[in-house]
């Protein structure tokens, strides 16, 4: 009887053992046995890789992976035959087969298990599929050199739940994720235009940046003033190429550069200054007397126009009346919009009148915007539809060349020239305090109204003055003819096209002949020849 009872005893000790052996790692897998460094769970478990099931990742990095990124990821566990119980085991391993990053996990059935991740309680759970959820691997901050390439070692358990080490089947999985980069911020700056530039205002103004990024590409540069973006460019050459309409200002520039990482920057500062025209208050008032009809033709078509006016006066506003018989008119010079907008101009005239305005302070853009073709009322801008302009834009600060031309036969004489604001409000006349003129302190600028010296120039004089230069164009010297019923003595002056004094000679005979110019440069020059309030201006071209 007391043998049977010592067999029973070592019966019982040795099951309780067996068993004990085969669910001790039920609750944790031991460590490193992912593979990594050879061992296995098939150590223990039998049927390695075999069975036709499979273990996978999902969320783990696929090729490459960020610096301290944090990556959550799951591990699912197939079979394809029911299965009762399943665990996993996963490490990651630098390329000197080192630990790197660190595992963590929001599992209640999983847990870091020294520097790997496995599960905590191996789950019974009955099918074909398990997976765990909510793992986590953070990727190392500043990697080494063998650290910029990690591999994943991971392992899987289907177990057939009978607590045994036979019946079990494990999967194994390797994946590798190389170090992506840090992102390189683009780089850019501001080409045009040059720090402390200094330009006019209606000039044509571009901004305009290179940017160029060593890792990707340029996604979009903005550009701003002050702090605040005011142009957006996606495409190469970027920037905002000849804009007109920079008012005056002091204006502060930088470009912010983006490229395809989501990373930027920021250019260097250019500072830009932008100036206003500044009104002299008068125009160039032009007169040309004794020319008989009506058409602005009649003008154009005399002899004396353009270059030999009887007068050249300032004129305080774009009007005048009451001026005489027989005569025409330029005013010429620069008008200056008070604000950015658009701007209708209208013209009155009697007997026929024409407004030429150039899109910017060049004479040589100027085109007719308004005009009458017949006579019509002192200030009466609307008689006919010609004579309102189309709404034209104009930048404040700039200046923009103009001219009319008046013809006037006999009666009643005048010429007015308004315009309506972007505003609404109309300016009519158009005052001095918007104008200038193309000669500003010429010697030739009577301190006189238009007024007065045009009819001064129509007053009957003592003598009839005329004056002769041959040949013109001249090679050599210029022979100034003159001839007066008059005796009283003339004046002769030469001035260039600055309007400086290059020969002068006074007191001289009403009648006779001299020579002048012999010594002069190649140019244009004017001959003004006076004898009391009679004058005659001439061009001259020295070759």
């Amino acid at each position: 009887m007391k043998k049977k009872y010592v067999y029973a005893l070592i019966v019982c000790i040795t099951v309780f053992f067996i068993g004990e052996a085969s669910v001790q790692y039920s609750s944790q897998p031991p460590f490193n046995y992912t593979g990594a460094e050879g061992s296995t769970c098939a150590q223990c478990h039998s049927n390695f890789n075999t069975g036709g099931g499979s273990i996978s990742t999902s969320g783990l990095p696929a090729g490459g992976f960020v610096e301290g990124q944090d990556y959550n990821f799951s591990i699912t566990i197939a079979h394809p035959t029911t299965r009762g119980r399943w665990g996993f085991s996963i490490g990651a391993r630098d390329a000197n087969n080192q630990s790197v990053g660190t595992f963590s996990d929001s599992n209640p059935n999983a847990s870091p298990n020294v520097d790997e991740l496995s599960h905590f309680m191996a789950v019974f759970e009955t099918g074909n599929t398990y997976t765990y959820n909510n793992l986590k691997w953070t990727a190392p901050v500043n990697p080494t050199n063998a650290q910029k390439s990690v591999t994943f070692y991971y392992i899987g358990n289907a177990a057939n739940g009978d607590r045994g080490l036979t019946g079990d089947f494990i999967y194994s999985g390797t994946k590798t994720a190389v170090l992506i980069p840090p992102n390189q911020p683009p780089v850019v700056s501001i080409t045009n235009p040059v720090n402390n530039s200094t330009f006019a205002a209606g000039s044509l103004v571009s901004v305009e940046a290179t940017a160029s990024d060593t890792d990707g590409f340029i996604s979009k540069v903005e550009f701003y003033n002050d702090g605040i973006k005011f142009f957006e460019d996606s495409t190469a050459p970027y920037g905002l190429v000849s804009s007109n309409e920079i008012e005056p200002g002091n204006y502060t520039l930088t470009a912010r550069a983006y490229d395809n990482g989501g990373d930027s920057t920021v250019s260097d500062t250019v500072r830009l200054t932008v100036t206003g025209c500044t009104p002299v208050g008068v125009v160039t008032g032009e007169g040309y007397v004794n020319i008989p009809g009506t058409q602005v033709a009649d003008l154009l078509n005399n002899p004396a126009y353009p270059g030999n006016p009887g007068i050249t006066v300032p004129l305080g506003s774009l009007e005048y009346n009451g001026v005489g018989s027989n005569y025409g008119t330029r005013l010429s010079g620069y008008i200056c919009a008070p604000i950015t907008g658009n701007y209708v101009f209208y013209i009155a005239g009697d007997d026929q009148a024409g407004l030429f305005l150039s899109t910017d302070a060049n004479p040589a853009n100027k085109a007719l915007v308004a005009y009458n073709e017949t006579p019509v009322g002192f200030r009466d801008w609307f008689r006919f539809p010609t004579q309102q302009s189309a709404p034209i834009r104009m930048v404040k600060g700039a200046r923009y060349y103009f001219e009319t031309l008046h013809k006037q036969s006999t009666g009643s004489d005048y010429l007015s020239v308004g315009w309506t604001k972007p505003d609404g409000t109309s300016e009519a006349p158009v005052p001095g305090s918007r104008l200038s003129p193309i000669e500003v302190g010429s010697s030739h600028i009577l301190k006189q109204s238009f007024q007065q010296a045009m009819q001064e120039l129509q007053l009957p004089t003592a003598g009839k003055l005329v004056v002769k230069a041959t040949p013109n164009p001249s090679d050599s010297y210029f022979t100034i003819t003159t001839n007066s019923s008059s005796d009283m003595r003339l004046n002769i002056r030469l001035t260039d096209m600055q309007g400086r004094i290059v020969e002068r000679r006074t007191n001289i005979a009403a009648n006779g002949t001299l020579q002048l110019g012999s010594r002069l440069p190649a140019g244009v020059y004017f001959l003004e020849v006076t004898q009391g309030s009679q004058r005659q201006r001439f061009k001259l071209v020295r070759r």
